[in-house]
């Protein structure tokens, strides 16, 4: 990811902008909704323990580092998904869930609780960075 900063780098101008998106790396967190009642379901987790966002943020840190890009400002937002079921979620084809595990343990609580609708939360971060 290094290497591709860099040849981004090379793209813009100076002063011109990259906007920095990308997930924080801690694991998203399901709720379940019904009849006014909100229940923590768990969270979700990876194969690879999320090890791309580690890496998404040191290389932005490299970026930083080697003077290419300077950090205009930076914040956190939670990412919210609404859905009707875990079926739901999982059949999605834009969320490409190749390295993501929905665990037992968030299977049984949901299953356990019957919500009528679900959200899954996910902590991002969002950055604007100039050339430099």
């Amino acid at each position: 990811m290094v290497h591709a900063l860099e040849i981004i780098h090379g793209m813009l101008t100076p002063g011109g902008t990259l906007l920095d998106l990308r997930p924080t790396g801690i694991p998203a967190e399901f709720r379940g909704y019904k009849a006014g009642q909100v229940e923590p379901l768990g969270y979700i987790d990876e194969v690879d323990g999320f090890i791309e966002y580690r890496q998404a943020a040191w290389a932005m840190e490299q970026a930083v580092d080697r003077a290419w890009f300077r950090r205009r400002s930076s914040v956190l937002h939670d990412f919210v998904m609404h859905f009707d079921s875990l079926a739901e979620l999982e059949a999605d084809p834009d969320l490409g869930w190749s390295d993501t595990i929905l665990t037992d343990d968030v299977r049984a609580r949901t299953a356990a609780f019957g919500p009528e609708r679900m959200t899954l939360t996910e902590l991002m971060h969002i950055g604007v960075m100039d050339r430099i």
